[in-house]
């Protein structure tokens, strides 16, 4: 997860997915970004500027929620699956 997506969830922004379709979002697109904001909140309370956070503690968080297993990438880590796709890309060539 980067610095950024970590910043736009801790402000609890709306995130922007690409609409299938029909120009619905998948249902499980909203899940997964309220489940990602819960997550951070864990971490750095609702209010509480993000300005307040060490580049330490941001990457922490980062290392921690990227190592975390997800059941919307098959109980993998992200950093599993970003493995995996990098892998993948380099033995097609």
């Amino acid at each position: 997860m980067g610095r950024a997506h970590l910043a736009q969830a801790a402000r609890a922004a709306p995130a922007a997915f690409p609409r299938g379709p029909l120009g619905r979002q998948r249902p499980n697109q909203r899940s997964t970004n309220e489940t990602t904001i819960g997550l951070v909140r864990q971490f750095i309370p609702k209010g509480q500027p993000l300005s307040l956070q060490t580049p330490r503690s941001i990457a922490r968080i980062e290392r921690l929620l990227d190592n975390r297993l997800r059941a919307c990438l098959g109980f993998n880590t992200p950093a599993e699956v970003l493995f995996a796709q990098r892998s993948q890309c380099r033995n097609s060539k």
